[in-house]
């Protein structure tokens, strides 16, 4: 039997976005905002982001030896290994959930989607228009369930720590509660791996130091055929 049009692969429908009410309106008029994985990791205080957004964190909850293959000499440590996209300020999401309950907590109002996949769709075309002006990366949009693991335990086998586009998916467990889905464009070149080798003293707020933040609002047309304030 086929699935229903309406349900986007791995996801029941519908899914949620929570809002300030005031942008309600903007929203069901097909006005949707894009904000770089960089501006989520600053809001990590707050609970909606994380500082890890966009990498794997294997960190053991022993010490780890590491050993200079050029000099022979070993180090002892809490020592972390973290594979993450590069340039997380040319990354884009836009983020929902499958709970509406965390919706509501996120902003005030909720907005529910109730045709994801005719959703995505909209998204789609809109970034195709935006592909002519700014060049993007290929796929235009990936939208997927968030993948949630427990830095202390090997990597769940849906994720590939080696692949940047899926690291865009991945947040610490201590966040499942948010059961989040996410749609996710990226400038031209921006699907970079960077790994480090770092220690407890490291922050990833560290790599972003500097680094501007930026917002896409995709006019996608108007949205009240799948969409609604509840």
């Amino acid at each position: 039997m086929s699935k229903p049009k309406n349900v986007l692969p791995g996801v029941g429908k519908p899914i949620f976005k929570g809002m300030p009410d005031q942008y309600v309106v903007s929203f069901l008029s097909g006005r949707i905002l894009f904000r770089t994985l960089s501006y989520f990791m600053r809001l990590a205080d707050d609970g909606r982001g994380d500082s890890h957004e966009g990498r794997h964190v294997d960190a053991p909850n022993h010490n780890v030896v590491l050993r200079n293959l050029s000099t022979g000499q070993s180090f002892s440590g809490a020592f972390e290994f973290h594979n993450m996209a590069a340039m997380p300020n040319r990354i884009y999401c836009f983020c929902t959930t499958l709970n509406k309950n965390k919706a509501a907590e996120f902003g005030g109002s909720t907005a529910e989607i109730h045709n994801p996949a005719a959703f995505k769709k909209l998204v789609y075309k809109a970034l195709t228009k935006h592909n002519r002006s700014e060049k993007l990366e290929k796929p235009l949009l990936i939208s997927k369930q968030i993948t949630y693991y427990n830095p202390a335990e090997m990597a769940p086998e849906n994720l590939n720590i080696k692949d940047a586009r899926d690291l865009l998916f991945a947040k610490r467990e201590c966040y499942k509660d948010q059961s989040e889905y996410r749609f996710v464009f990226a400038r031209e070149g921006s699907n970079k791996l960077v790994q480090k080798i770092t220690n407890k003293t490291y922050s990833p707020l560290d790599d972003i130091v500097g680094v501007d933040d930026d917002e896409v609002f995709l006019d996608i047309g108007k949205i009240e055929h799948i969409a609604r304030k509840i």
